[in-house]
């Protein structure tokens, strides 16, 4: 679809776009609008009234204002090149307008402090159709606050089944662990930086362990989301910063990283796993899973469940629910037990329904 104020170029012979007389005007009076009123919602009741029949979204009207384009140039991917085209909107606004969407989207969802956690990838993540990942939440009745990244265009334009919505805390759980995991690894191997000293290691593997999560984030510049992989766009001079080293002697191939990830739907978004992760093993399943073995011996001991109930003080309903633990399969077990598996498994999900008693079916099930 050629972007609205150009036309395909009257010359057959040139591969380009040309400026449509009836139209650029329209683009320069969105850029306009949107410096004088520095908020997408009343610039698009400012564009209803213009051109009501339209019905321009809010989506459309920032994929307008973000649109490089529009000063001549062409997006391909993350890459943006020089255009043959002619540029609608001067440099200098388009600059000032694109200041003005991050300081906006920043203090919005990102910074206030009346608003909880905040949200670290702001700006940063991307889905595969190029629509950035906003920032948002949903309370539950029970008063408690889930914050979610969804594909921008679910929120300006409606439902698309292509969106993604992702858990907050752990699509930025995980980018960051990925992000600790290759920068440690790189630098352990005397790859990201090969001039390091020996001695020098440890100290700067230490400054990378004590990065909160907010940091690691912080050296994210853009991350791109797939069905099967993660892109991720590394800040040379924050990595430089932070391993006390000069950024010419970086190799800056290993600050760009692409990980093979898993996207599973789910009834409360999309999961995100990193294929070959291994994480923190799940210590209260591991303890309920010894536990319910216990149960089990003590029953082939012959105690019966009312001995069971008085002796540990806990109620029949929940040692039926849990006693299923000791049937998991054994490849499953291992998995729990090493921190590999699905990284949302847990004691409610093994416990919430009828465990399958074919260990293959749990595999499938619960391994994937």
């Amino acid at each position: 679809m050629v972007p609205w104020g150009y036309k395909v170029h009257s010359d057959p012979k040139v591969q380009s776009l040309e400026i449509c007389d009836q139209k650029s005007s329209d683009i320069q009076i969105v850029f306009d609008l949107y410096e004088q009123l520095g908020c997408l919602s009343k610039v698009k009741r400012s564009v209803d009234t213009l051109w009501p029949e339209r019905n321009w979204s809010r989506g459309r009207i920032h994929n307008i204002l973000i649109n490089p384009i529009y000063i001549g140039k062409i997006k391909h991917k993350t890459e943006i090149y020089e255009g043959l085209h002619e540029a609608i909107i001067d440099r200098d606004q388009f600059d000032r307008v694109q200041a003005q969407l991050q300081k906006r989207s920043v203090i919005k969802r990102g910074k206030h402090p009346s608003r909880g956690p905040s949200a670290y990838l702001v700006g940063k993540v991307f889905d595969e159709t190029g629509d950035r990942l906003t920032p948002s939440k949903s309370k539950k009745s029970s008063g408690r606050v889930i914050r979610y990244y969804y594909s921008n265009r679910l929120i300006s334009g409606g439902a698309d089944p292509k969106g993604w919505r992702l858990r907050a805390d752990m699509l930025e759980q995980l980018l960051s662990e990925i992000v600790k995991t290759r920068l440690s690894e790189a630098l352990s191997q005397f790859r990201l930086a090969p001039e390091m000293k020996p001695h020098e290691l440890n100290d700067t593997k230490e400054r990378l362990e004590q990065l909160d999560i907010k940091g690691k984030l912080d050296l994210i510049i853009r991350v791109d989301l797939s069905e099967t992989k993660a892109i991720f766009q590394i800040d040379v001079e924050k990595v430089a910063t932070l391993i006390q080293i000069e950024t010419n002697k970086l190799d800056l191939d290993y600050l760009h990283i692409e990980e093979p990830v898993v996207l599973r739907k789910r009834t409360h978004g999309t999961k995100l796993t990193w294929v070959g992760y291994k994480g923190e093993p799940n210590h209260a399943l591991i303890k309920a899973i010894v536990t319910a073995q216990a149960w089990m011996d003590e029953i082939k001991a012959g105690q019966s469940m009312s001995d069971i109930m008085q002796a540990h003080k806990i109620p029949e309903g929940m040692i039926w629910k849990r006693i299923r633990l000791a049937f998991l399969s054994p490849k499953l077990l291992h998995a729990i037990v090493e921190g590999t598996t699905n990284r949302d498994l847990s004691i409610k999900m093994l416990t919430k329904h009828d465990l399958p008693v074919e260990w293959s079916e749990q595999e499938a099930l619960f391994l994937g």
